[in-house]
């Protein structure tokens, strides 16, 4: 399979809360984790964490961008 159109840059102010609701998405559908993960207060913390991450972290963040839409 060949991808056209798949840009990775540096993230953006304006990224921020696309990135989190990615990274978010990501944690939600992942299988590895037991139920106790799947708790309401534990999935808002996460959800909190996902979403300050962005514009907190101190490291470099890239997105990836497919046909300037924000997947990764």
């Amino acid at each position: 399979m060949v991808v056209t159109g798949l840009t990775i840059r540096t993230i953006t102010s304006a990224d921020h809360e696309t990135v989190g609701a990615v990274g978010f998405a990501a944690w939600a559908a992942a299988e590895a984790f037991d139920e106790s993960y799947r708790d309401p207060e534990v999935i808002a913390k996460v959800r909190h964490e996902f979403t300050v991450f962005p514009r907190e972290t101190k490291g470099e963040i890239f997105v990836a961008a497919l046909d300037a839409e924000i997947v990764g």
